[in-house]
């Protein structure tokens, strides 16, 4: 495999890397830049730092004004991204570690512990919560939507289980759609390309009355094999929509939204399959499988004002899935949600509170031997509920926060998780925050009902046998991991051209999940050839592992010209899982979160008419999963042919011919490379 070679640099005290080089040449130059630069694509830097943020404290507030790791992806640097899907999008993040495992599927998650279930991560679309109860993380190849419909994606890095609960550990993801008045009219994208088959998309907004408006949208979309000559990932997906946002007197507003999908994606598993296997494959079965994806969802939304001044706000969602996985599983699951919260003004004091409950019903059905449940389904509830204040000390300069949510699951029962925060604001352009915050990550089904053969070792000197992995349930799970946290922040516009914005944290884990050894047994295979033995080794999944995470992450936004942005990040993260006892191993956990991953975007408009961005990123070695560092670069040229049609086009990937990000964890699946890319696209508004 060819890589991409990077001239080394010297440094005194540091060993070179593309991201320091990336980082450290834009600050030597935003330095020197002139402070009368003004804007790029319509946004002043100024209309970017006082932009809208919601999900930090459940309520409007101003980006440059928030205790908290927050950056924000507008729905214009989603476009000129280049980008074709949320994971994709979210590499823009410092903080948030992202690794492409074929063409639908991605590992995702923020400060740590990342893998195809990383489950410490809480993904909301509007509000609504898109993780799965089955590993308490998102399944990304069937989470998708109009990328132009997209207003802002919201990312917290840290801990947000304060307003949102559990499983929002290490970060909070909001996908915030646009209102409907925003997308009135037509709009239609066809994009084809290596690996982008033709992918569709079409929508139409119109007005229903001078405060309510309404749009529909549907999308189609295929992807290419990442590998051609093995075919092992195409996927298919389609998906339809609408959103109504209605005013009525007195303030009220409401939403409805609502979505059907459907969606094949491609893998193949190297099954353990002791009773049809022999020596020469390695006790392994290989499927190619087409997982199948379907389900629904209406989303329904009211925020008033009350009499007494205070905002009160309700939502509720039902949802119903369906997965099938044909090697291992049947997933049917409805969910009913419901969220009340409300908020008031009392002198100094902006307090609030909310109170939930979520209903979730499935029905397990095992599609093969090596995949089975205690139970063939759950009924589980979850009961919240928070409060919040946020104490103006002085006024305009600095705020106390604090609050905590309680939750009741049918796990580990009572939770609590609290934080509190200050945000210092010395000057006008000049924020410093920090925040103590404590989280927890409550078991998940897969892990208190399931019985899976993993894994194969094949044999060594040590065991010069076949070893075939089991992990079992555990009656014995009933302690959720659990995080505390520290932050510091400090967010600045140090010109009218130039931001900076650093964070960093330290995180305390107990109770991490890993498996305790329960015992070795032999076992045979009869064969033409003879009977083969082989070992079965049995692990239970226990809660006893601590770990530690330390890191630090730098935004700086520099405007040097009025048609010129560019936007570096660079984060830098630290590890440790410490073994347990009982022969608790933290192997899972050693070396997958890169030290280093470092980001430069260009944007540039050289005439009215044509947009040109590029988008460097860096990232580095996993030592626990054999995966070398690699460096990117991704080009657009977009050119607005008329005031209706944009044309552009797009190359990915361009600095290798092909590269791998990671590799299977937990479920055996071949390691698929990232292949180098490109499209075409067509945009019409009318």
């Amino acid at each position: 495999m060819k890589r991409a070679k990077h001239s080394p640099v010297k440094c005194p005290c540091l060993p070179a890397t593309p991201a320091r080089i990336i980082l450290g040449s834009l600050i030597l130059a935003a330095w020197s830049a002139s402070a009368a630069a003004q804007d790029v694509a319509g946004l002043s830097l100024e209309d970017l730092l006082n932009t809208d943020v919601s999900t930090v404290s459940r309520k409007t507030q101003r980006l440059s004004e928030t205790a908290a790791a927050v950056f924000v992806i507008t729905g214009d640097e989603l476009h000129r991204s280049g980008a074709t899907s949320i994971p994709d999008a979210l590499r823009m993040v410092p903080g948030v570690q992202v690794a492409r495992m074929g063409n639908a599927r991605w590992a995702v998650t923020a400060r740590g512990f990342n893998g195809r279930f990383a489950n410490k991560l809480l993904v909301l679309m509007d509000g609504r919560s898109i993780y799965s109860p089955l590993f308490s993380g998102v399944i990304w190849e069937q989470e998708d939507t109009l990328l132009e419909d997209i207003d802002r994606i919201e990312v917290i890095r840290g801990p947000g289980a304060a307003m949102w609960g559990a499983n929002a550990v290490n970060g909070v993801i909001n996908i915030i759609t646009k209102r409907a008045r925003a997308t009135q009219g037509g709009q239609a994208t066809l994009t084809a390309g290596s690996e982008e088959r033709p992918t569709g998309t079409a929508r139409w907004g119109g007005e229903i009355n001078d405060q309510s408006h309404y749009r529909v949208w549907a999308k189609g979309m295929r992807r290419d094999a990442s590998d051609d000559t093995l075919e092992v990932d195409p996927s298919h997906s389609a998906r339809a929509g609408f959103r109504i946002d209605a005013g009525f007197d007195r303030g009220t507003r409401a939403t409805i939204t609502g979505e059907a999908y459907r969606v094949l994606a491609g893998d193949r598993y190297d099954r353990p399959d002791p009773s049809a296997a022999t020596l020469g494959t390695g006790l392994l079965t290989a499927d190619q499988v087409t997982a199948k994806h379907t389900g629904s969802n209406v989303l329904g939304r009211v925020d008033t004002v009350l009499g007494n001044g205070s905002e009160l706000g309700l939502q509720v969602y039902v949802e119903t899935s369906r997965i099938e996985v044909p090697w291992a599983l049947s997933d049917n699951r409805d969910t009913a949600d419901i969220d009340i919260q409300q908020r008031w003004h009392l002198g100094r004091h902006d307090f609030m509170w909310g109170a939930g409950f979520r209903h979730t019903r499935d029905q397990l059905r095992p599609l093969r031997a090596n995949f089975v449940f205690d139970r063939d389904g759950r009924s589980t509830s979850l009961l919240s509920a928070f409060v919040h204040d946020e104490w103006s000390v002085i006024p305009d300069r600095l705020r106390l926060i604090g609050g905590a949510k309680i939750e009741r699951n049918d796990y580990t029962d009572w939770e609590i998780q609290p934080n509190v925060r200050f945000a210092w604001t010395p000057a006008d352009t000049r924020t410093v925050w920090g925040a103590l915050s404590r989280a927890v990550r409550t078991p998940s089904q897969a892990e208190e009902d399931g019985n899976i053969l993993l894994n194969v070792v094949a044999p060594s000197q040590q065991v010069p046998l076949y070893n075939v992995l089991r992990a079992m349930s555990s009656a014995r799970l009933k302690d959720s991991e659990k995080v505390t946290t520290i932050e510091f922040g400090y967010r600045e516009q140090v010109a009218p051209s130039l931001s900076v914005d650093l964070a960093a944290y330290a995180s305390h884990y107990r109770d991490l999940r890993s498996g305790r050894l329960l015992g070795t047994e032999m076992n045979f295979i009869p064969t033409p050839a003879g009977v083969v033995p082989y070992l079965l080794t049995s692990v239970e999944t226990v809660n006893r592992l601590k770990g530690r995470t330390h890191g630090v992450e730098v935004a700086l936004d520099w405007h040097p010209l009025k048609d010129l942005r560019l936007l570096a990040t660079y984060a830098y993260s630290r590890e440790r899982v410490i073994d347990g006892a009982d022969g608790i191993s933290a192997a899972d956990y050693a070396g997958k979160t890169p030290r280093r991953v470092g980001s430069l975007r260009v944007s540039y408009n050289p005439m009215r008419e044509w947009e040109l961005d590029g988008w460097l990123r860096h990232v580095g070695k996993l030592v626990g999963n054999g995966i070398p560092a690699y460096t990117e670069l991704d080009l657009r040229l977009a050119w607005r042919v008329a005031p209706a049609l944009e044309l552009s086009l797009v190359g990915q990937n361009l600095l290798d011919h092909r590269h791998p990000e990671w590799v299977g964890d937990y479920i055996p699946t071949p390691t698929l490379e990232v292949e180098r890319a490109w499209y075409v696209k067509a945009k019409l508004t009318f």
